[in-house]
């Protein structure tokens, strides 16, 4: 059996790996739209996306991108 000396947590490692992307059913999770409207925006052409094999991405800072547009066009 093991003990922490002094109270101290074990070193951390380099620690996760950030996200870059999110699929489109995550996207309208975080627009909070369903995926059909997430979808007609893409159509509408106001944010881009890429494929990897027959997956729809969107780059998390494409989608930091759309959310900054729509806040200062709302207010």
């Amino acid at each position: 059996m093991t003990t922490k000396k002094n109270n101290q947590a074990p070193e951390a490692g380099p620690g996760p790996i950030p996200r870059t992307a999110l699929s489109m059913g995550e996207f309208a999770v975080s627009f909070g739209v369903s995926r059909s409207m997430a979808y007609h925006m893409l159509n509408e052409g106001l944010y881009k996306t890429f494929l990897i094999g027959r997956r729809r991405f969107v780059a998390v800072e494409e989608a930091k991108k759309l959310a900054a547009r729509l806040t200062s066009e709302a207010g």
